[in-house]
């Protein structure tokens, strides 16, 4: 990891810590093993500073999107746990691929980190009910919102619970 990356998390991890508070946040993520091979990866730091993360599978290769020039792809679904809950993490395009929400099977809670632009804010908004529904969990998303050089994000963050209501 780039020394950038271990003073944000460990600057994250000592609030964390102090206010009792998991944290789940987006971040790229140098590896450990080989130096400039980067990910697309969600943090999780629990309550206690202890750090987590997850390594985005689905890298989009098209339109605007060639993520697989920037990062290579994780391998592995995660699940955290959060007090009594079981908590799945996914990242943006993701939640196109039914199989790595069914893989998180079991979970109360589904979190999609996004950054999904306003060209597919309804293809998004039918996924995000979708895996509600199929999973029994409850899904938690968070979308960039705003304007990023000519990209223009919609936001869109919800909460819906299994039965696919907000």
């Amino acid at each position: 990891m780039l020394k950038e990356e271990i003073a944000v998390i460990r600057e994250i991890g000592e609030k964390a810590r102090e206010t009792r508070k998991n944290v789940i946040f987006g971040m790229i993520e140098e590896d450990e093993l080989v130096k400039g091979v980067y990910y697309n990866s969600a943090f999780f730091i629990d309550k206690e500073g202890a750090v987590d993360s997850y390594r985005k599978i689905s890298l989009p290769n098209f339109g605007p999107f060639n993520e697989k020039r920037c990062f290579k792809e994780g391998k592995e679904v995660k699940i955290f746990n959060v007090d009594d809950s079981r908590v799945g993490v996914l990242i943006c395009y993701d939640l196109f691929f039914p199989e790595l929400s069914r893989a998180l099977l079991g979970c109360d809670i589904l979190i999609y980190l996004s950054a999904s632009p306003y060209t597919s804010k309804p293809q998004f908004e039918k996924m995000l009910y979708a895996r509600a529904i199929e999973t029994s969990s409850y899904v938690l998303y968070a979308n960039l919102a705003g304007r990023e050089e000519d990209m223009l994000f919609w936001g869109g963050s919800r909460a819906i619970d299994p039965f696919g209501k907000i």
